[in-house]
């Protein structure tokens, strides 16, 4: 059951279908915690601020799945979003 568990793929689509993500849970040395594949927001809607916003729905809503008590880790981040990612990580919500 559990390996059926830990290989899953949750997938995200904000209420307002403004913004989506992707994530799986993985067994790692320290415990299971989430690992973020992919997170955006809609092209219209990006630079206004709304990034945290959502990123916190989203945690919610993987914790809501499989509560891990644990900080979720951003998975690769690369480009622009490198330093969206970095001030999250500085607000504690994720690990880049």
């Amino acid at each position: 059951m559990w390996k059926n568990i830990l290989k899953s793929t949750y997938s995200w689509i904000s209420k307002d279908r403004i913004s989506d993500g992707e994530a799986e849970l993985v067994d790692g040395e320290y415990g299971i915690y989430w690992q973020i594949n992919q997170f955006g927001l809609e092209e219209g809607y990006r630079d206004r601020g709304l990034g945290e916003k959502y990123l916190r729905e989203f945690i919610d809503y993987l914790e809501s799945e499989f509560e891990t008590n644990d900080i979720p880790l951003v998975h690769m981040p690369v480009g622009e979003a490198i330093t969206f990612w970095e001030r999250m990580e500085g607000k504690g919500l994720v690990i880049v």
